[in-house]
């Protein structure tokens, strides 16, 4: 292995409180010469941080992005930035969230910082440091190093996705590929190059909306795909043992209940892209192919409940295009799902001719609530009438969500709603549980809360308020949020200067 190494590290730094520990991992990269990037999402930017890295790292080059493209936008723009026949290596890595509480993929459980320890042990861990750039540097054959238990291959509904993005580049891929799960990996510099010639950058990304498959998602896999192609191989580090010997035992309780049940059932098809926006993590406590009268089944928008004959699609059937075209404008804003006319008159002429298979089941929940199908529903009741009975999936997910209030924790906010209003912040399934442990402790609600706010709505009889509406300042709120929306809330609360807020596990 040569002496002189040049290495470039370009880090997306998405959650600045990664930092610490990111650092701790670059230390181990100290006796080799490196260039710096780091990226980071105006907004979520922490001057403190980004302060502290300039004093440990002098010459790091920062650039401010938008929110797009998760990490994978910002790396492909700074991709154009630099000149790869400079360095021998190149390590590309992102601030993957350490605080997940809980989360079942890839036939893997990770829990807490699992992921990110994973990424990071593998390949700037103190023990690894020197494997990883002797294999990257002696080994022709060798294209890429990333954690061995990360490099996998994508489930069925992920290759369909992906296949959909690779079409609309040009780009053709075989029915499986294998990829870094993460997208943390070292990798040779003149392996970038062909990736570095597509010309991505940062404004061919759409900004950032969670829970959509989206350009992003495809690239990080693209990107692994090109390695490949090329002619090189990939080498996994076999890091964390112990760690994951443990997840394993744990895991066994609950891959039973993993959302991939559905898609191993040969009775039924589900949609790739709905299954990764709705069922993708979670858990199901049950399901069932039901017999269900369409009068029976209910459409929620916007916080109230609908009968199929009062959606918009069934009144566009009626000839109401205004009407379903509204609709559609402000479905797309709130779902990843691009509906239109001209989308429903395919389904409608598919349906006329018997195109459509009959395994893509309506999917309801417990409640007889439709989750997809919506359209289907209403082509069979504007046909048959109210009184037929379709079948359905009807499912019900597991709730995942547990809290412990304490004694200290309901006397500390009983004492802050004497003469304060206490919202909760976030009207979703983690609103609704913590509603019910709020009002069981007699500790009164006034509503909820949420940063988007969809006209008129109510939830759970509450009437549900945008930020922007709160005036008052005796006002507190319970932060009913996963991980990752929490920080995002807890800045705007912050910059609002509202200084009441409540947290709990």
């Amino acid at each position: 292995m040569k002496k002189d190494i040049n290495i470039l590290v370009v880090l997306h730094l998405f959650y600045m409180d990664s930092w610490g520990r990111i650092k701790a991992y670059l230390n181990n990269l100290s006796r080799y010469k490196f260039d710096l990037i780091v990226s980071y999402t105006k907004g979520y930017e922490d001057k403190r941080v980004l302060e502290e890295i300039r004093e440990s790292y002098p010459q790091v080059a920062f650039y401010e992005f938008e929110n797009r493209g998760f990490d994978v936008g910002p790396f492909f723009e700074c991709l154009q930035k630099v000149d790869l026949d400079v360095y021998d290596i190149v390590y590309k890595l992102h601030s993957k969230g350490i605080n997940e509480k809980q989360r079942y993929c890839y036939h893997r459980l990770f829990l807490r910082d699992d992921w990110f320890v994973y990424l990071y042990e593998a390949i700037l861990g103190k023990k690894n440091v020197y494997r990883v750039i002797k294999k990257l540097m002696d080994d022709n054959e060798i294209g890429l190093v990333a954690a061995k238990n990360l490099i996998i291959e994508d489930p069925p509904h992920k290759i369909n996705l992906t296949k959909k993005w690779a079409m609309e580049m040009k780009y053709e891929i075989g029915d499986t590929y294998t990829y870094v799960a993460g997208t943390c990996f070292a990798v040779k510099a003149k392996v970038l190059k062909k990736i570095q010639k597509w010309n991505i950058g940062i404004d061919a990304f759409e900004e950032v909306r969670r829970g959509k498959f989206s350009y992003a998602h495809a690239l990080e896999r693209l990107i692994c795909v090109n390695i490949l192609e090329q002619g090189y191989t990939f080498y996994g580090i076999d890091a964390c043992k112990i760690r994951r010997v443990l997840r394993k035992i744990q895991s066994f309780f609950v891959k039973k209940s993993n959302s991939h049940v559905l898609l191993k059932d040969k009775r039924v098809l589900i949609d790739d892209e709905f299954f990764y926006v709705f069922f993708e993590g979670k858990y199901i406590e049950r399901y069932e192919i039901a017999q269900v009268r369409l009068k029976d089944i209910r459409r929620e928008w916007k916080g109230k409940y609908y009968s199929l004959q009062e959606c918009a699609p069934y009144k566009y059937l009626e000839g109401d295009t205004k009407l379903y075209n509204e609709y559609c404008k402000e479905n797309s804003q709130k779902h990843p799902f691009d509906m239109s006319v001209d989308r429903f008159d395919k389904l409608i002429n598919g349906y006329k001719n018997k195109e459509f298979d009959s395994k893509y089941l309506p999917i309801v929940n417990e409640n007889n609530l439709v989750l997809d199908g919506q359209h289907r529903l209403c082509i069979l009741l504007k046909e048959f009438g109210p009184e037929h009975e379709v079948n359905v999936l009807k499912v019900k997910c597991k709730c995942t969500i547990r809290i412990n209030l304490d004694k200290k924790d309901i006397k500390t906010l009983r004492n802050f709603a004497v003469n304060n209003r206490i919202y909760i912040y976030g009207a979703g399934v983690y609103g609704e549980r913590y509603l019910n442990e709020l009002e069981k402790s007699n500790i009164p609600i006034e509503g909820f809360v949420v940063t988007n706010k969809q006209e008129n709505k109510m939830y759970l009889g509450k009437k549900v308020l945008g930020i922007e509406e709160i005036k008052e300042r005796n006002v507190g709120f319970v932060l009913a949020l996963n991980e990752r929306n929490k920080r995002e809330v807890i800045k705007t609360l912050n910059e609002k200067r509202f200084d009441f807020y409540f947290s709990y596990e």
